[in-house]
């Protein structure tokens, strides 16, 4: 399957597989919090997405090697036991079954943390994590939703309502508290 592949193609494959789980993962993500994503999302917002996700929490990348590990080793032991497969097709199964455990972990996640979220602002119980000044020099405690390359998604302190601005000429400075 992929034996005659060059290096063109499996970057090809790669920016595809990215591409995809991109999407998917924030649309669903955003959906659940009743917004279009693609409206207010670039290319490479959506290429970064499932990259950042996946670097937000330790125990999300370890979660994945492992189970990565764990495949590998079920494919050597069926190399091991089944004289059938080929070296070839064992490699093939891995890759086929690594990128639908990505998937599925990915829309997992996109799952859980969108219905969290949409539960927290419904019933107004969203903490704040940051302190936003505008421009204008009003400052606001809010609790951010998320954020890409244009705009900012976010919940003010006490209210259930979910506020999209533009970073560039309404942000002046974000705070951590």
């Amino acid at each position: 399957m992929f034996k005659n592949l060059g290096f063109q193609e499996y970057l090809s494959i790669g920016y595809l597989y990215l591409l995809i789980l991109g999407v998917v993962s924030e649309s669903i993500f955003y959906r659940m919090l009743g917004l279009n994503i693609l409206q207010f999302a670039s290319l490479s917002d959506i290429l970064i997405a499932p990259l950042t996700l996946l670097v937000s929490h330790w125990l999300i990348p370890l979660s994945l090697f492992g189970m990565i590990v764990v495949l590998f080793i079920l494919t050597k032991l069926s190399e091991k036991f089944n004289a059938k497969h080929d070296k070839e097709q064992s490699v093939n199964l891995l890759v086929l079954c690594s990128a639908f455990i990505f998937f599925g972990f990915f829309v997992g996640i996109e799952l859980g943390r969108g219905s969290k979220q949409k539960s927290l602002i419904d019933e107004g119980k969203t903490q704040p994590n940051y302190l936003i000044t505008f421009d204008n020099g009003q400052a606001q405690k809010v609790k951010v939703i998320g954020q890409n390359s244009t705009y900012l998604f976010y919940v003010p302190e006490n209210s259930k309502k979910l506020i999209i601005t533009l970073i560039d000429g309404n942000v002046k400075r974000m705070e951590v508290l």
